[in-house]
C-alpha cells in the first residue's frame, strides 16, 4: 500500500489476518539432474572404442535447485507514507497489543494463528556426472564442474515480512508495526538421501583425467523448520515543524510478559510457540569418482 499526498492528513493501514487449520505438507523427491557421456563405441557393441568420453570441452551440471517450501501461513505487507502537509497532521500516539491491535498515522498490522501440521521433505535427489572412457580415457584438456547445486527443505508454521516507511515534511504522524503469530502445530523439515556425484570411469590402461579441471565445489543441501518466522521494519523520517508525539515511550507488561508499547514510532513482535520443532539432514553425499585403468586416475589435473 502506498500513501502520497499534498496538503491533507490521511491515514493508512494494512491489516492481515490469516487462521491454518489444516495440514501442509510439501515434498520433492527423487529428481535428477545428470550429464552422461560415453566414449565412441565399437561396431554396433555397447563396449566403450579408444576416444575420449570429452577432450576439450567444458562440461557442467551447475546451479540447480530442488525445494520444498510448506507454510501454514504466509505473508508480505509493505506500506509506504509520504505526505507533504501544511496542517498538524495526525498527532494521536501509536499503540499497539499483542491482542493484533494498533492505532498511528500509519499502521501495518500481521497476525497469524496456525494450529495444525506442517512438514516439508526434500529427498533422494541426484545431481551427476558421469564420464565412461575406452582404453584412451575419459576426459582430456576440458573443465568438469558440478557446483553450486541446492537442495533445501523449509517449514513454517507461520512466516511474515511487514515494512513500514514514513516520510513526511511538517506533520507529526505517527507510526505502529505489529506482528502477532501462534503457532500450536508440530514443525519439520528433512532433507535427506541427497547425492552430488562426479564420476570418470576408464576402463583401458589411460588416465581418468588428464590435464583437465574437476571440480563438486559449493553445493548445499539444508532443513529449516520455524514455529514463527518474522522480519519487521520500520524506517521513520520525518521533518516536523510541530511538536509532534513527545511522551516517553510505554511498555505495558501483564503477568511477566510484554503486552503493549506506546510511543511516536513502535515496533510491536509477539511470537508463541508450544509444540515441536525439528529439522534434519542427513544422508547426503559430495563424491568424485577417478576409476582408472592401468595407468592412473589423474594425470596434470587438479
Amino acid at each position: 500500500l502506498t500513501v502520497a499526498a499534498t496538503n491533507s492528513t490521511p491515514t493508512a493501514a494494512i491489516d492481515n489476518v490469516q487462521s491454518n487449520t489444516n495440514t501442509v505438507s510439501a515434498t520433492a523427491s527423487t529428481s535428477s539432474y545428470t550429464l552422461a557421456l560415453t566414449a565412441p563405441t565399437t561396431g554396433d557393441t555397447d563396449t566403450p572404442g579408444a576416444g575420449y568420453a570429452a577432450s576439450g570441452s567444458s562440461l557442467s551440471v551447475d546451479g540447480n535447485t530442488t525445494s520444498a517450501l510448506a507454510s501454514g501461513n504466509s505473508s508480505t505487507n509493505a506500506l509506504t507514507y509520504t505526505v507533504d502537509v501544511a496542517a498538524a497532521g495526525y498527532v494521536l500516539v501509536a499503540t499497539t497489543s499483542t491482542a493484533g491491535t494498533a492505532s498511528a498515522g500509519a499502521v501495518a498490522l500481521n497476525q497469524q494463528s496456525n494450529t495444525a501440521g506442517v512438514s516439508a521433505t526434500a529427498s533422494s535427489g541426484t545431481f551427476s556426472e558421469v564420464l565412461r572412457a575406452g582404453a584412451t580415457g575419459s576426459v582430456l584438456n576440458s573443465d568438469v564442474s558440478l557446483d553450486n547445486n541446492t537442495t533445501s527443505a523449509d517449514a513454517f508454521g507461520n512466516s511474515g515480512t511487514n515494512s513500514l516507511t514514513v516520510g513526511a515534511n511538517d506533520i507529526s504522524v505517527t507510526a505502529a508495526v505489529t506482528n502477532v503469530q501462534s503457532n500450536t502445530g508440530a514443525v519439520s523439515a528433512a532433507a535427506s538421501s541427497n547425492s552430488y556425484g562426479l564420476a570418470l570411469t576408464e576402463t583401458g590402461t589411460g588416465y581418468a583425467a588428464n590435464a583437465s579441471s574437476l571440480s563438486v565445489e559449493g553445493n548445499t543441501t539444508s532443513a529449516l523448520a520455524r514455529g514463527n518466522a518474522a522480519t519487521n521494519t520500520l524506517t521513520y523520517t520525518v521533518g516536523v515543524s510541530y511538536s509532534g508525539y513527545t511522551t516517553d515511550p510505554a511498555i505495558t507488561v501483564a503477568g511477566g510478559v510484554i503486552t503493549g508499547a506506546t510511543a511516536g514510532a513502535v515496533i510491536l513482535n509477539a511470537q508463541e510457540n508450544t509444540n515441536t520443532v525439528g529439522a534434519v539432514a542427513s544422508n547426503n553425499s559430495y563424491t568424485v569418482a577417478l576409476n582408472a585403468g592401468g595407468t592412473g586416475s589423474a594425470l596434470n589435473s587438479q
